[in-house]
């Protein structure tokens, strides 16, 4: 089997924190940059190595259910195999029980044949002389006549004896040879199902190897996925400690106006992933993930009425709130650990709203607990980048 080799992004660029506070905000940025283009080759290759891991868990699957549908053709031909050889016996029993009934027929055909040739050799020792007794020592021709007549009639009957005897022992030949075929038309048949079988078992043989192979292939995708989850991490764990000095510096503050709207940063966290890349749980992000901790504010991005409010703990955003701004926009503000507003308030930008949580489909960052803020903008339901709407 070929083997599958991993190719890992090595992060070159280690900023200690001492020496961040010495670098100027455009070096910060650029090496932001270098750290958020290494990320999303990064993302690249989680996605794929995540799709090819879980298409070969489907052949496997695939194959797997193929080696049971085998199994269970094997144990019915075993089954079949087994119920030949006792009809094969069973006919080998009633074959000997003919057998031993056309010996006995014999037997008897021989006492009636030598039964026979006594009795005419008798009547032809004695021949005509004994007829011409016969009639000398008759009290008259007609008894001379019946004793003649019952000789002519002792033979006839040990003739018939013979030919039916004969016609027994024809009939069970017969009988013999039908079960001899049918017996060996069974063999035949066992035979055939022996050879199935072992074509079954050789197929079973094979898949079980392609099973293995492919069982060692997935495990070697899901480890790539692994290794670069473990990198992403760093990645992340790296740019949270550049961001963390930058943001002192570049606070992202102030409001700005798109058409009749005002707009202001739902949190000044740092964007740990725009709008647009890939990440491991999307092939195009929906919206700017904004890195914080668990229970920081999540504020207003402006103003607005609240149309949702909840979600799922453990699937997708988690636990979101949407707000409507009028002329088809609207935010989403994901992966919250709470609210403090319900379906129908108004609200007013800046206003809080809800806290800053790691619910749903978050990947760890940073401390590694996976809190962040997913803040879409949508335009008649279709995401936008946010950054067009924020200061």
């Amino acid at each position: 089997m070929k083997k599958i080799f991993t190719i890992f992004i090595i992060i070159g660029l280690f900023i200690p924190f001492s020496s961040v506070k010495a670098q100027s905000i455009d070096e910060l940025n650029r090496q932001l940059q270098e750290l958020f283009a290494k990320r999303t080759t990064l993302s690249k290759q989680i996605l794929t190595s995540r799709q090819k891991a879980a298409e070969k868990k489907a052949e496997a699957e695939r194959i797997a259910k193929e080696i049971k549908n085998l199994e269970a053709v094997i144990i019915s031909t075993e089954q079949k195999i087994s119920t030949l050889g006792v009809q094969i016996v069973e006919k080998e029993g009633t074959i000997s029980t003919k057998t031993q009934e056309i010996v006995q027929k014999e037997s008897e055909l021989n006492k009636e044949i030598t039964k026979q040739y006594d009795t005419i050799k008798v009547i032809y020792e004695i021949g005509s002389s004994n007829s011409i007794l016969s009639l000398i020592t008759s009290n008259s021709i007609s008894e001379a006549v019946d004793k003649t007549s019952y000789l002519s009639a002792l033979e006839a009957r040990l003739e018939k004896n013979i030919a039916e005897i004969n016609r027994l022992k024809d009939e069970l030949i017969k009988q013999k040879e039908d079960l001899q075929k049918q017996r060996n038309e069974l063999e035949s048949i066992k035979t055939e199902q022996q050879k199935f079988k072992f074509g079954l078992d050789r197929q079973k043989d094979t898949k079980r190897g392609l099973l293995k192979d492919v069982r060692v292939q997935q495990a070697e995708f899901e480890k790539i996925v692994e290794d670069a989850k473990k990198e992403y991490t760093n990645i992340n764990s790296e740019l949270y400690r550049i961001t963390e000095s930058a943001r002192s510096r570049n606070k992202r503050t102030g409001d700005k106006k798109v058409g009749d709207m005002v707009f202001s940063w739902p949190n000044s966290g740092a964007i740990t992933a725009n709008f647009g890349v890939p990440t491991p749980v999307q092939s195009y992000h929906t919206g700017t993930d904004i890195d914080g901790q668990i229970g920081d504010s999540i504020l207003a991005a402006s103003d607005g009425t609240v149309s949702f409010t909840g979600g799922s703990s453990t699937y997708g955003y988690g636990l979101y709130i949407k707000l409507d701004h009028g002329s088809g926009v609207e935010t989403l503000y994901g992966h919250l650990s709470g609210f403090t507003v319900s379906e129908g308030d108004t609200v007013k930008r800046g206003e809080l709203i809800g806290y800053m949580g790691n619910t749903g489909f978050a990947i760890a960052f940073g401390s590694g607990d996976g809190s962040h803020l997913h803040f879409e903008v949508r335009e008649d339901g279709v995401p936008v980048n946010p950054l067009i709407y924020l200061p």
